[in-house]
């Protein structure tokens, strides 16, 4: 960078170089009039990422340089371009006004995937949240936060219990005396465990790591698969300035709320608050106190379990599906506000445990079931709402325009009107509801209107913002642009008649000021006392004294009233971020209200009903149903029941063939599960429940070729999880585990899984699906533990047909031809199937009748065997005579 300023001499090149160095790392869009530039390689990458024209234009004695710009108005939707593609940007304005010399230029804000909050190009619904790690001696201390929204979260997870020490260099061992010995894999596959819960619970958009973990460091490598966009900090805020950080970031509030933070938790906070200061280039006070990111009352779920259940995305492409409800989400998300939305994501990620918040929830939506007028009145109001957090972020950042602010207070009104509403019903239910609106925001509302315009400019500094009462010199400086805007007017009228010239007009322009033109056809009318200011090939343009006299009175009042506009728009923007705390308690509410009514609605229009917990290990559903399936369906639904309790057998081991409808009815049985305990109403006619503590689905999986791991490889990976963090308050699905290997290992493996998840006097919940028929034999020898269940086929003609209904006891085949031919497998290759099926059932029979010719002589002389009478000797002598036997049978089978 020091060559390239030297190369270059001109000011505004070496003005560019200079703040290019300050950000080597960015891009740079560098303002230049109406445009922002790009220049030599971050020319090359602008042009090439945003599509735009690559120039190369000559700069004086710089020579031609490579350039790329883009019009200053639209610049979100440019923006929004580079950060998909990746690149942090460095936004550069003019902070003086062009006159003689070098315009001062300085960067005013930095842009990342994190801090993009522009709401025309960002999900509604969906949170950008800014992820900061840190690795303390035996804790990950994870801070993250929506800069959107102000939403701050913080939490301390214990790593491993043993004494670890994580530095640059790698993990060193546990001290002398510990007990144990661990590996440092061990120390970063824990670490790994934990990422992924992240990653599944908050989805960041930005991740931040200590610089120390940059390189080659295992944690990198862990941190970059998992997370989209990674970057390094430098440094921490290091005690005791993170304190005084906090302190002014939210006063007392930290020590209200609850939330216990250790030195480094704080130092981390610090940090990521200090970030946002430093990529705003301003404070940021809207960012709300911190509370726990991941708390022992939510319900977790690991990333394969979100995935199998289609929470977010489908498995069918990745992504949801524009022709049907291909997700969990777009079934039950009838939020009518993004802040709704934003919450109910937040919700299905994070299920409750604490059965008083669940039955909360779901005492609020049945209220709302039971009302559809309430419900419909609230809902009409809802619709109206936009963006109230993101709003008011932006107005705070000083991101938004007076039209922002206008949008802000009608917002208010219409918070207000619900509001209303709720406090018309006297139903405590809806008590917390009410108490988080608070009636200051009707003198908010007011304040604010009395000041603002109806129908304010665009830009805050070109005045027409403010009304005139709400300052006396603007009100006078009013009074005397109206006295002279209507001499002038009238002066147009009077021109008019003295001269004769009917197309006579006065006219204004920002570089010429007030005049009066007149068509070349009339120039001979033009009066003595008319001074010619500019010739037109059409026309000529001419001034009095007057109007120069009355011109300048006008500029000088705009130029004093743009000025008192300014200052109380500023004043205006610091009075809503004094009382962003109560708007942003309200927005909250207002989300929390919306995501009520959507599970209401749903529940009345799908036929929902309200699940009950119970304190025993429990699940029985009646005629239960998967969500998605059903709302795709133009057909019936076929609901299934299950019953599964602690003094019956507490796994269903289910048999049938594929397309029976085992998948669907496992994963149904876990969504009802999670769908209750983020408080909605389920799909089924009766559900009562035990509060879980966790949910696995463990599934078909893709290879992870990106991790070096195969199917079968994921699925021992995934399965030795839940054979290692199951409780017994936990609900297992398990889909044809073992698949992926030999049928032996295959049966094996499977087999022990099913035994180890009933060892204990209650263990989990679960529902076992396999091919391996010889499976079925385990309920018969832990009756109290398995049940058989399959799914029910029927034939038509030869053919099978599947009744998509469980019913007790195993299944007799598993119908594979009949599924390849609804396939639309070729004939001769269904024939050939067919041949070589019945082959091979023939061999396997035939050798079980050879088993069984050679097994009963022997089976016999075992039972002629009298032990007690047998010396050693003799009894050697027998055991030595049927092991020829068996090395004969072996030899010649």
């Amino acid at each position: 960078m020091t060559e390239l300023r030297d190369e270059f001499s001109t000011p505004m090149m070496q003005q560019y170089l200079k703040v290019k160095a300050e950000y080597p790392d960015f891009l740079l869009l560098y303002r230049l009039g109406d445009f922002y530039e790009m220049f030599l390689d971050d020319a090359h990458q602008g042009a090439e990422i945003l599509d735009i024209t690559l120039t190369s234009r000559t700069r004086g004695k710089d020579g031609r340089i490579p350039m790329a710009g883009i019009p200053y108005h639209a610049l979100d939707n440019y923006l929004y371009k580079l950060i998909r593609a990746g690149k942090k940007v460095a936004i550069c304005e003019q902070l003086t006004e062009p006159g003689k010399g070098l315009v001062e230029r300085g960067v005013v804000r930095i842009v990342t995937p994190g801090t993009f909050i522009d709401e025309r190009n960002v999900e509604r619904k969906q949170h950008l949240y800014i992820l900061m790690l840190r690795f303390d001696t035996h804790h990950l201390i994870a801070a993250a936060t929506d800069l959107s929204t102000g939403e701050l979260f913080v939490s301390e997870i214990p790593i491993v219990r043993q004494d670890w020490r994580l530095s640059a260099r790698g993990v060193s061992r546990p001290k002398r005396g510990n007990s144990q010995s661990f590996t440092q894999p061990d120390y970063l596959s824990a670490v790994e465990s934990i990422l992924r819960k992240l990653s599944t619970v908050i989805s960041p958009s930005e991740v931040l790591l200590h610089a120390d973990f940059s390189g080659a460091h295992p944690l990198n490598s862990i941190s970059t698969q998992l997370f989209p966009f990674l970057s390094y900090l430098t440094d921490y805020v290091q005690h005791p300035v993170s304190q005084r950080l906090l302190h002014k970031q939210f006063g007392q509030t930290l020590a209200f709320s609850g939330l216990l933070l250790s030195q480094p938790a704080q130092e981390t906070v610090a940090t990521l608050l200090q970030y946002l200061e430093t990529t705003q280039k301003r404070a940021i006070p809207h960012i709300q106190a911190p509370q726990p990111l991941l708390t022992p009352t939510h319900l977790e779920m690991d990333a394969a379990t979100v995935a199998n259940l289609e929470l977010f995305t489908s498995l069918r492409s990745g992504e949801t599906s524009r022709q049907t409800l291909g997700t969990v989400i777009e079934v039950i998300d009838q939020t009518q506000t993004a802040m709704g939305g934003r919450l109910l994501r937040r919700w299905l990620r994070q299920p409750l445990t604490d059965l008083k918040q669940i039955s909360e929830r779901l005492d609020a939506v049945e209220y709302f079931f039971s009302r559809s007028e309430l419900s419909n009145q609230v809902e009409g109001h809802l619709r109206k709402l936009i963006d109230v957090e993101r709003l008011l972020s932006r107005i705070i950042l000083q991101l938004g325009s007076p039209k922002d602010m206008r949008s802000l207070i009608e917002m208010l009104d219409i918070m207000g009107q619900v509001h209303a509403l709720l406090a018309s019903e006297s139903s405590s239910v809806l008590t917390p509801l009410k108490e988080r609106i608070s009636v200051e925001l009707h003198t908010l509302r007011r304040y604010l209107d009395q000041r603002l315009l109806d129908e304010p400019a665009f830009d805050p500094r070109q005045g027409e913002l403010i009304k005139s009462a709400a300052d006396p010199r603007l009100a006078e400086l009013r009074e005397v642009v109206a006295h002279s805007q209507e001499w002038i007017a009238q002066l147009e009228v009077t021109e008019r008649q003295k001269t004769g010239i009917s197309s006579l007009k006065i006219r204004f322009n920002q570089v010429f000021g007030f005049y009066i033109e007149i068509s070349r056809s009339n120039l001979n009318l033009v009066p003595e006392y008319f001074l010619r200011k500019q010739t037109l090939v059409n026309a000529e343009r001419f001034i009095t004294p007057e109007l120069k006299t009355h011109e300048e009175i006008i500029l000088h009042a705009k130029e004093e009233t743009d000025v008192i506009e300014y200052r109380i728009f500023q004043e205006l923007v610091q009075y809503i971020t004094e009382h962003a705390a109560e708007i942003q308690t309200a927005a909250a509410s207002i989300a929390t209200l919306d995501c009520y009514l959507s599970f209401a609605n749903g529940a009345r229009a799908r036929h929902y009903v309200r699940p009950e917990f119970i304190a025993e290990p429990k699940l029985e559903l009646v005629n239960s149903r998967h969500p998605v399936v059903e709302a795709n369906l133009t057909d019936h639904f076929v609901p299934n029941s299950v019953v599964l309790r602690h003094d019956q057998p507490q796994l269903l081991l289910l048999t049938g063939p594929n397309m029976a409808g085992k998948s669907v009815f496992m994963r149904q049985v876990a969504l009802i599960q999670i769908l209750a305990q983020i408080g909605s109403f389920v799909p089924a006619e009766k559900a009562q429940l035990q509060l879980c503590d966790r949910v696995f689905v463990r599934s078909g999986a893709a290879d992870m070729i990106t991790a070096g791991l195969s199917t079968f490889m994921v699925e021992m990976v995934e399965t030795a999880t839940i054979l290692r963090e199951g409780t017994e308050k936990s609900l297992i699905i398990m889909d044809e585990i073992g698949r992926g290997t030999s049928t032996y290992d295959g049966i094996s493996i499977a087999w022990a899984v099913a035994e180890a998840l009933i060892q204990h006097q209650h263990g989990p919940i679960t529902l076992f699906a396999t091919h391996y028929h010889e499976l079925q034999t385990l309920a018969t020898q832990y009756p109290a533990k398995i049940q058989n269940a399959h799914m029910a086929v029927t034939h038509d003609d030869g053919h099978p047909v599947f009744l998509y209904t469980l019913q007790a006891g195993g299944s007799a085949q598993s119908y594979g031809l009949a599924v390849a031919r609804l396939a639309g497998f070729p004939e001769a290759v269904l024939e050939r199937a067919a041949v070589l099926l019945e082959q091979l059932e023939r061999e396997a029979t035939s050798s079980l009748v050879e088993q069984q010719a050679w097994q009963q002589p022997l089976l016999k002389k075992l039972g002629d065997i009298r032990t007690n009478t047998l010396t050693p000797l003799e009894a050697l002598n027998v055991l030595s005579k049927i092991e020829e036997e068996l090395k004969s049978v072996s030899r010649n089978p």
